[in-house]
């Protein structure tokens, strides 16, 4: 239902409120406490995180997806301020490099979403944010002069695009080189593996076509029919494995089995059901069936209480998102891709749906 989907995106937010190294770092008193953001990946079985610190893309990611709750709607005021402040805080944590710590302007990608963020904070009119946003869009302004040469399609060069056709979007700055890269990337991907771009590639689709056709439009909705090919159904399951049903696996191979990079494809999914461009009125319900499916497996990953009596720290695993069903770790990126999915399909539901109905 649309009230699971909120309580599982502020499940999520209390995991990220959970996993701040500010948290759980001791200091003598009269000292601050270091602002290094938020944990590495959570070993939920030892309940530490290896390594201590996530990376700048992993919290640029988190952020991107609390500032993505922060506008979501039926979710209420106060999950928004909380999604909204502690994006902030990771921002603000990025920005002041402790000592051996990494500068996150000088990960080109981590930078891209970073913008994006604090474009979104308002960052410009932030005393505190606003030279960590100018050093983002250096970087991004630097990427957009650079010489191109032959485009090796990767996920790294989807962030991009995406970045650069969000900063389009928002100052106008770089359309037309945002659209050529755009383009570039899809003539460079072979077609089965633009599956593996999204869901960063058909958002910067979306967000350069606005209100118009969209160009790519037949190619989204083919990636959309090759994930729902490769999603596992009871039938593929069976009864004993059902917990697997929903997920979905491109890897051959009889051992292949869904993970959270689920995630990934399902975002765009989700994206995609609320633009009747893409997703005409008789096709709604059979994609909301597939979502929920995809949903449900996902919230089979997130550590609830069953996952937590077992770990000696159950306040930093709870409401986590596992790398698999098997797995006891619990990647940043895996909960912050979760959460994208989450709000993308409550945002969907919201295009489609008057509030006040209780969708499946």
């Amino acid at each position: 239902t649309t009230a699971g989907l909120v309580r599982f995106a502020e499940e999520l937010l209390s995991h990220f409120e959970a996993t701040r190294v500010a948290d759980q770092t001791p200091t003598p008193l009269g000292e601050e406490s270091p602002r290094l953001g938020l944990m590495g990946t959570i070993d939920a079985a030892r309940g530490v995180a290896e390594p201590a610190v996530a990376s700048p893309m992993q919290q640029s990611l988190v952020a991107l997806s609390l500032v993505r709750l922060a506008e979501t709607p039926r979710v209420s005021a106060a999950v928004r301020t909380r999604a909204r402040t502690l994006a902030r805080e990771i921002m603000f944590d990025l920005a002041h490099i402790e000592p051996d710590e990494i500068d996150p302007a000088a990960d080109g990608v981590a930078a891209a979403v970073a913008w994006v963020v604090l474009a979104q904070l308002e960052a410009d009119t932030d005393a505190d944010l606003q030279p960590f946003f100018e050093s983002c869009e250096e970087m991004l302004a630097a990427h957009a002069a650079a010489e191109r040469g032959e485009v090796t399609p990767g996920v790294a060069e989807a962030v991009l695009v995406w970045a650069l056709a969000e900063r389009a979007v928002r100052t106008g700055q770089d359309r037309d080189i945002a659209t050529r890269d755009l383009r570039a990337l899809y003539a460079a991907t072979r077609p089965g593996g633009l599956v593996g771009l999204m869901p960063w590639l058909g958002w910067a689709e979306l967000l350069l076509a606005g209100e118009a056709p969209v160009p790519a439009g037949a190619a989204l909705r083919q990636v959309r029919e090759q994930v729902w090919a490769h999603q596992l159904t009871l039938a593929d399951t069976g009864l004993s494995d059902r917990d697997l049903a929903g997920g979905i696996v491109f890897t051959l191979g009889a051992a292949s089995l869904p993970t959270w990079t689920t995630a990934r494809p399902a975002a765009l999914c989700a994206t995609l059901l609320g633009d009747p461009r893409l997703t005409p009125p008789a096709e709604v319900s059979s994609e909301v069936v597939r979502l929920v499916r995809v949903m449900r497996f996902l919230r089979q990953l997130s550590a609830r209480e069953a996952e937590c009596v077992f770990s000696p720290r159950p306040q930093l695993v709870r409401g986590g998102v596992r790398a698999a069903l098997w797995s006891p770790q619990q990647p940043p990126e895996a909960s912050a891709m979760t959460l994208l999915a989450v709000c993308e399909f409550l945002r969907s539901i919201d295009r489609l749906e008057p509030p006040g109905r209780d969708s499946p």
